[in-house]
């Protein structure tokens, strides 16, 4: 059977992955089905969060913003970047075409760019939206967990 994104999808599989194109870039998208095997009722609600993916990163976006604002996690991740990878930013010109009248975090937050999208179905946890600084020198993980209706229900930082 052909979901969006994937073709001939193995229903016995526990993990699919593929990249696809997104707000020109281009990201992981993976489907943990290990609680799922062997069945396809999952794919309706799949299809349905998908078909909605550009929604849910604008009301992320806005969220990561807030966040920040609001001395949250996000911000905190973002000034560990300036602390201890300051000099790494400097040096692989990051922040290049970033606005310099903002201040040093905000052109740091301005720069972050979504990675993957991870989707568990059946999981209350459904989505997993992984945002990076870059590869190349770090990391450090900000993550959007979405419910099924694209809510956000948690910002973490993982490594």
């Amino acid at each position: 059977m052909d979901i969006k994104y994937f073709k001939n999808v193995d229903f016995n599989t526990d993990y699919l992955e593929t990249r696809i194109e997104f707000q020109n870039r281009e990201i992981e998208l993976d489907i943990n089905t290990d609680v799922v095997l062997g069945k396809d009722s999952w794919v309706k609600e799949y299809e349905e969060y998908i078909s909605k993916l550009e929604i849910f990163k604008e009301k992320i976006d806005k969220e990561i913003v807030e966040d920040f604002e609001n001395d949250g996690i996000t911000k905190e991740w973002v000034d560990f970047h300036l602390e201890e990878l300051g000099e790494a930013i400097e040096e692989e010109r990051l922040l290049e075409r970033c606005d310099k009248k903002l201040s040093l975090d905000r052109q740091v937050l301005s720069i972050i760019k979504l990675r993957r999208i991870g989707i568990y179905p059946e999981y209350e946890d459904y989505a997993i939206w992984d945002y990076i600084l870059d590869d190349e020198i770090s990391d450090e993980i900000l993550v959007i967990v979405t419910d099924k209706n694209g809510e956000i229900v948690d910002i973490t930082w993982e490594s």
